[in-house]
């Protein structure tokens, strides 16, 4: 039996409305319905607040409701992806903060094959990342889950770091 069915059955059998129910777990009506509809699951801590309520076992309402465990699971691996993900973006800023001042500091760096080595570094090091974890995060629905400031932040980073390439590559063209 689904979770949804489990929950709304019980809810009736104890004479509860949605409301009610809403108010003594502290969260919304609407919330009680998408549950009971099958829109979404509940967090861990409204289930057990439900399992409370309802005088169930939480070990019956999540081994019944195996959809709730495969969500919950789910969420922590795209959340373990995201923490990970940084990985890549981090490595580039390293790579190009050496290509701002490893010319200062040796002359030898200059535009030189040490350079363009690096350059490709960079440019796998962020390729090679980005297309990993956006394979690995599609396959947990990352557009639907994921959190959308981390998400912006991967965004700018990309678009800083093609405007600074694009800006290093002008620059020593025009200095040659």
């Amino acid at each position: 039996m689904k979770i949804s069915t489990i929950i709304k059955q019980r809810r009736l059998d104890l004479n509860l409305t949605q409301e009610q129910v809403a108010e003594q777990i502290f969260v919304s009506t609407k919330s009680i319905s998408n549950w009971e509809n099958d829109k979404n699951f509940p967090d861990i801590e409204s289930l057990v607040r439900l399992a409370k309520l309802y005088d169930l076992s939480l070990d019956s309402l999540l081994l019944e409701g195996s959809d709730i465990v495969k969500e919950i699971k789910k969420k922590e691996k795209v959340y373990e992806l995201q923490k990970i993900s940084l990985i890549g973006p981090q490595l580039t800023n390293v790579f190009l903060m050496l290509m701002l001042f490893l010319p200062n500091i040796f002359k030898e760096f200059y535009m030189s094959d040490y350079m363009y080595g690096l350059l490709v570094l960079v440019i796998a090091s962020n390729a090679i990342t980005g297309f990993y974890f956006i394979n690995k995060l599609d396959k947990y629905n990352f557009r639907e889950n994921g959190n959308k400031t981390l998400i912006s932040i991967q965004i700018v980073g990309s678009i800083l770091f093609f405007v600074f390439l694009g800006f290093t590559t002008v620059t020593s063209i025009l200095l040659k």
